[in-house]
């Protein structure tokens, strides 16, 4: 089969032009030869800082102190830049979805529901508009054969019917139905719809007067709506305050997928004067007063600033920098010993890797890549300590409309599979690649629209490459969420690798067999070039003036030399993967092949016979 890689991309110089693959270095090093490759990720996972022990609280600020701190659950901490605009270095939290619950829970107080007067405020930075997310909430939901109850007070982003996520609505629950106490739905609504920008962050507020209920969007009032009966406050001390989930998920947790700042709860109703004061703290680059201490002056009973420290960085050297620095969650453990020389010659002496116990949930998560694409390669090595339970995720996307990644297959062990997108066709496609067991693999997942294919090989054997591949359609993936390694929170069942994970790439390219060979044979060092992609000739005869390309696919330790030949003898400068001709002329005919050498070893190309027609 004729491949072209997707990174050569051909110029005009002349009548013969040489089209270069991806750049090698000149030493067989694992890390250089991936990064020529050009990933959008690559976490080496060197890092020895191990994350801290959960529970990790959110410190209450507010008049209640200690008694108000909460717990993150599955959120990530000390996000930078925050919402105060004048405190650049002050941290939010953020909800990327790895579980359904993921929030920050509260234990009850009954100053997070009053009987009468009440304001709650945040700000908060939305990651989409096109489904309502609940990202605070104290709110009671009784659900049972004879009893429905509600009970509380929650928040929306949406808008006023909640069938998409512009806008934000306040409700407070109420007893305006007395005749029927076994069905106490009622509610109070205040809300505006909004077209919101997710690159924006927003000041919201929600006040019980004693007589409306108020909404107030960036220090102004958006809506609002008389009091229907009395109020009907959470008295359950079993029911939780939670931001970025809608309390402990009764009949849904309505996930919110952004970032939340600087939220407050009063047991008054602030005034519009006092909102708009606490909207401009937190805007004014300048402020006279620090944003903490405008909020503090009017004597919150809870006041959590979310800037505890986040998780240990695992740094990305790939194409998306910083932005895709990926984070230690406990109780991954970072600083385990990974792939070594001398049976790795690739790998420095101290190279590091993570490791998973397959039963405390810790993972390393990389936020959001939005590849949006059909087109994906995942490469990396896995150590796996046994075998493993079905489906476990190795690195794995489940997160808003993406499932994507490398998994174990259905039947356990450690044979792998992949998820795409959820389709049967997918994870129950038995591959026959497999991981050894206690012992380092080079595993590769390549994607495409209607093709995918898992390599493997096991250790420094370079005999041990194998391949399979599945031919079935891949829908475009949105990578919109956290990818993890080392884990998979599941809709029903959460599943933990076992093992130690390194070296993770992620491309949003197909590379080819012979690039993920090369890459491989760089760290076990020693290997001669393969052929993979033989040079076969047009299937039809091109003409004169038509451009001609070839291509060959070679793997092996790098770096690889390319000699093409025409009729046996060498074209001078034609040292690539791929030899194109932009115009061809009738002395171009002939027999064109390719020698691919290295310290190791050499492979020839068949010859592809080239005739070139003349026009008549």
């Amino acid at each position: 089969m004729k491949l072209t890689l997707p990174h050569n991309k051909p110029g005009v110089a002349g009548a013969l032009m040489l089209l270069f693959g991806a750049s090698e270095p000149a030493w067989a090093d694992y890390p250089a030869t991936v990064l020529s490759q050009g990933p959008v990720g690559y976490w080496r996972l060197n890092e020895t800082t191990q994350p801290p022990v959960t529970p990790i609280y959110a410190t209450n600020s507010g008049s209640l102190g200690a008694a108000g701190d909460g717990v993150y659950i599955a959120a990530q901490r000390g996000i930078t830049p925050g919402a105060i605009v004048s405190e650049s270095g002050n941290g939010a939290v953020a909800f990327g979805g790895v579980v359904s619950s993921n929030r920050v829970r509260i234990p009850f107080q009954p100053q997070w529901n009053p009987s009468g007067p009440l304001t709650v405020e945040f700000w908060a930075k939305p990651n989409q508009t096109s489904t309502a997310e609940c990202p605070a909430a104290s709110v009671e939901f009784v659900t049972t054969t004879s009893l429905t109850n509600r009970h509380g007070w929650l928040f929306y982003q949406g808008n006023l019917t909640l069938t998409n996520g512009n806008g934000w609505v306040f409700r407070h629950y109420n007893n305006d139905n007395p005749t029927n106490s076994l069905t106490l739905t009622n509610l109070t609504a205040a809300g505006v719809n909004l077209n919101l920008d997710i690159n924006q962050w927003y000041h919201v507020a929600g006040t019980y007067d004693g007589t409306n209920l108020n909404i107030y969007v960036n220090g102004f009032l958006g809506a609002t709506t008389p009091f229907d009966g009395s109020l009907r406050p959470n008295t359950n001390s079993n029911i939780p305050l939670s931001f970025g989930a809608r309390a402990d998920g009764a009949l849904g947790y309505f996930t919110y997928g952004g970032k939340i700042d600087e939220a407050a709860v009063y047991d008054v109703a602030l005034s519009p004067a006092r909102i708009q004061a606490h909207f401009q703290a937190g805007t004014n680059p300048a402020p006279p007063l620090a944003y903490s201490q405008v909020i503090l002056a009017d004597a919150p009973a809870g006041y959590w600033r979310f800037n505890e420290p986040p998780d240990p960085p695992a740094a990305n050297l790939g194409t998306l920098g910083a932005a895709a620095t990926a984070d230690y969650v406990y109780n991954a453990a970072a600083g385990t010993a990974g792939p070594t020389p001398p049976p790795y010659p690739g790998f420095e002496a101290g190279n590091k890797a993570v490791s998973f116990d397959g039963v405390g949930g810790g993972y390393v998560s990389v936020p959001a890549l939005n590849l949006n694409t059909n087109t994906v390669t995942i490469t990396g090595w896995i150590n796996a300590a046994g075998g493993q339970n079905p489906e476990t995720g190795i690195i794995l996307n489940r997160a808003g409309s993406t499932i994507a990644g490398i998994t174990v297959d259905v039947g356990g062990g450690l044979a792998l599979s992949y998820n795409w997108n959820d389709d049967p066709a997918t994870f129950n496609w038995a591959s026959g690649v497999s991981m050894a067991d206690s012992d380092w693999t080079y595993v590769a997942l390549v994607i495409q629209p209607t093709q995918a294919a898992l390599y493997a090989a096991f250790g420094t054997n370079s005999g041990t490459w194998t391949t399979g591949t599945n031919f079935v359609t891949h829908a475009p993936q949105a990578f919109e969420g956290p990818t993890l390694f080392g884990a998979d929170y599941g809709p029903t069942t959460n599943l933990f690798f076992k093992g130690a994970i390194d070296e993770v790439a992620i491309f949003n390219r197909a590379l080819s067999e012979g690039e993920l060979y090369t890459a491989y044979s760089s760290a076990v060092g020693g290997v001669g070039p393969q052929l993979f992609t033989d040079v076969a000739a047009p299937a039809f005869a091109p003409s004169v003036g038509d451009p001609l390309s070839l291509l060959v696919d070679v793997g092996g330790t790098p770096a690889l030399s390319y000699q093409w030949r025409k009729n046996g003898s060498a074209i001078s400068g034609a040292s690539s993967n791929v030899l194109t001709i932009a115009s061809l002329k009738v002395t171009d005919a002939g027999n064109y092949d390719v020698v691919v050498t290295n310290a190791y070893g050499k492979v020839t190309s068949s010859a592809a016979a080239i005739t070139v027609l003349t026009p008549t």
